[in-house]
């Protein structure tokens, strides 16, 4: 397209920033443009790029691994978590267990239904930022006719509002998904190994969920999977649970009285 890439590098741009925004580094789309440099050839001449494809190269030996940058980013995103998580257990323990019940009756369904939903999240986000756009193209507009002070105070109302309705989204995707799987999960099986309900096991059960979750979300090539994996289960729970709240019960069948036959009053 005449060398004009720009088609192509914005929604890819877009992208990227969305992923960094929700936390998903390694999905993030990498582009390197370089241009080959002709080489210098020992006998003083230049060296096509193609020939010095070919030639033999040196590869460098791959750098060692950083445990320390490896552990503090693991215990930063275990103690945020794990904050949020006491927060949400200490404040809302029946909602959180009631969010997170779906998880333990339909796992499949229930991941099924979050995959589903976090696909639709990332739709409603990208159309919110679409509408951001309108909106301001609609006040410059505005402010074109002479109109500013409308202009404003529709960039102030649907920004704001905006900014909030993402902020939330984004939360929750993050932060709240997570603890409502991880707490179902633990909770669940700290009750199956000690026959116990008790408050105090609760908290060691989230504990002990964030600390193999952030475990498992820092592996190497694979941790993005149970980062997704955990992240629909969580939203899939809510999702099912908040359905389930919002329908009405339905009434109970009315019970008939039973008549007595001429023979059951005849013994009588």
């Amino acid at each position: 397209m005449g060398r004009d890439l720009h088609t192509v590098i914005g929604p890819i741009q877009l992208y990227n920033g969305l992923m960094t925004l929700l936390g998903y580094d390694e999905l993030t789309l990498k582009l390197h443009f370089e241009t080959p440099q002709p080489v210098t050839a020992p006998s003083g001449g230049l060296v096509s790029p193609l020939r010095h494809a070919r030639s033999p190269s040196v590869v460098p030996a791959p750098a060692p691994f950083d445990w320390v940058t490896w552990g503090l980013a693991l215990l930063r995103n275990w103690a945020v978590l794990l904050v949020f998580g006491l927060l949400a257990l200490w404040l809302t323990r029946k909602p959180l267990a009631r969010l997170g019940a779906p998880l333990l009756v339909h796992p499949w369904r229930t991941i099924g239904s979050g995959l589903v939903a976090l696909v639709l999240s990332f739709a409603l986000i990208g159309v919110a930022l679409l509408l951001s756009v309108v909106l301001f193209a609609l006040g410059l507009g505005l402010n074109f006719l002479g109109l500013w002070q409308l202009s404003l105070a529709i960039w102030v109302l649907t920004c704001a509002c905006l900014a909030l309705a993402l902020a939330g989204l984004w939360f929750f995707i993050v932060f709240g998904s997570k603890i409502i799987a991880i707490y179902a999960l633990s909770s669940w099986l700290f009750e199956k190994l000690f026959h116990r309900d008790a408050l105090w096991l609760k908290f060691l059960a989230l504990l002990a969920g964030t600390v193999v979750y952030a475990l498992l979300r820092s592996a190497p090539y694979v941790g993005w999977v149970f980062d997704v994996l955990v992240t629909a289960a969580g939203m899939g729970a809510a999702w099912i649970a908040l359905r389930a709240a919002g329908k009405k019960p339905e009434p109970a069948a009315p019970e008939l009285p039973i008549k007595k036959s001429p023979k059951h009053l005849a013994k009588k």
